[in-house]
């Protein structure tokens, strides 16, 4: 209820968007969309470039589940079945590419996330689509320096200093933003932050 008015008002001021629409399903593991056509309509008539984000986020939980993503990551034929699938939706609506926001990991390596990334990244390329990545800052569930060669940007979520888990204090303190910004900066191309 409020973010339809917010893009009706403000979206000419936006040049890209990321909906989060794109899911996995908690049993088949295949892709599922969520795509809310009244927001959709207005992202098209303020002429927006459209990456709708990919998530592992567990709604029936409430949280991210690194293990609705270990069939995606470690089957190969699965991963590129999921991928082609992937590909097609976005063409079929027209979109401009994906945001991938992957978190909370359980795999015991950065290899599947980095050959998921690799496969995606060559097949929506070919098709003329930008790929993004949501990363946390410091985090090894990434390995930000393959990560950067299989992203057209790579996007520091520079937040959750302080949180739930933590007890009070900044959500992201200037100084500490910095600090993410540098510290990412040293692992991979600044222009892709």
């Amino acid at each position: 209820k409020t973010s339809l008015p917010d893009l009706k008002q403000y979206g000419n001021r936006l040049n890209t968007i990321f909906p989060e629409w794109f899911f996995i399903d908690t049993i088949t593991h295949r892709l599922q969309t969520r795509i809310d056509t009244a927001g959709l309509a207005i992202m098209r008539e303020k002429n927006l470039r459209i990456l709708p984000m990919l998530t592992n986020f567990n709604s029936s939980t409430a949280n991210f589940d690194g293990k609705l993503l270990r069939k995606i990551l470690n089957d190969t034929v699965f991963r590129n079945r999921f991928i082609d699938d992937l590909a097609d939706t976005l063409s079929f609506y027209h979109f401009s590419g994906i945001n991938i926001d992957f978190e909370e990991l359980v795999e015991t390596s950065n290899a599947p996330l980095t050959s998921f990334q690799k496969r995606l990244y060559e097949t929506l390329h070919a098709r003329n689509m930008l790929v993004t990545m949501d990363v946390e800052p410091k985090n090894n569930d990434y390995d930000y320096s393959k990560l950067s060669d299989y992203n057209d940007y790579i996007i520091l979520m520079a937040y959750d200093q302080y949180n739930n888990s933590t007890g009070p204090g900044p959500i992201s303190a200037q100084k500490w933003i910095e600090d993410a910004v540098s510290w990412t900066a040293d692992r991979i191309d600044p222009s892709k932050i």
